[in-house]
């Protein structure tokens, strides 16, 4: 059973605290897993090939976490769906963190001004996988994101700049971030915002908050 399990997928936390007390697998087999995590596009000294598969989204399963979600936010559709249901402003965690290699995500928006007119509405981004729940992303640091409606990006400690015109309800936002590189990207409706955000470093987890009335949903 043992070979038919692909330890390098497992989060870092779970191989430290869990399988390495258990005796189960081999040092050398601990290494490989936690250095997929910290070097995933490390190539070989010729460079004809990668040591390590660069990965393009998260291959491990993941959607909004019950347990990561501020008090006030109501998950539907098989937590796949988040609704704001308070005036102040709440976070949803996805169910992953992401230390190295490339990721994305993508997210239908529900933007619905008959509910607030609040000028973002929704915020669309990666946090740090231990950030508060509560306020809006961007309002502390290690977060980053894009601001729906205004289509400003924003990082912490609450730190705004113009970056795209306004999206709609419909509008599909992609998150893509090289952590290789540092790089974080934003994209709506399959087309490049451009880079929004440079030197960032892991671990993140996507992130949206949310505040009532607005609805996000996981479209990967």
């Amino acid at each position: 059973l043992l070979s038919l399990v692909r330890f390098p997928l497992i989060p870092p936390e779970t191989i430290v605290r869990l399988i390495k007390p258990s005796g189960l697998v081999s040092t050398d087999l601990l290494f490989e897993c936690l250095a997929y995590h910290v070097t995933p596009d490390f190539e070989t000294p010729l460079g004809d090939n990668k040591l390590y598969t660069p990965r393009s989204g998260s291959q491990l399963p993941w959607r909004w976490t019950p347990s990561l979600i501020g008090r006030h936010i109501h998950l539907e559709d098989n937590y796949k769906t988040a609704t704001g249901a308070h005036y102040d402003w709440e976070k949803v965690l996805g169910g992953v963190d992401w230390y190295g290699g490339r990721h994305s995500y993508e997210v239908l928006i529900d933007l619905n001004n008959e509910t607030s007119n609040n000028t973002w509405q929704i915020i669309v981004g990666v946090a740090h996988p231990q950030t508060l729940l509560s306020g809006h992303l961007g309002l502390r640091e290690r977060e980053w994101g894009i601001m729906c409606l205004s289509g400003q990006k924003i990082t912490g400690p609450d730190l705004r700049e113009e970056y795209a015109n306004t999206a709609k309800r419909g509008d599909r936002i992609k998150v893509e971030i090289d952590l290789s590189r540092g790089t974080l990207e934003f994209f709506r409706n399959g087309t490049s915002l451009g880079v929004a955000f440079r030197n960032i470093r892991g671990p993140v987890s996507p992130c949206v908050s949310l505040i009532k009335g607005q609805r996000v949903t996981l479209l990967h």
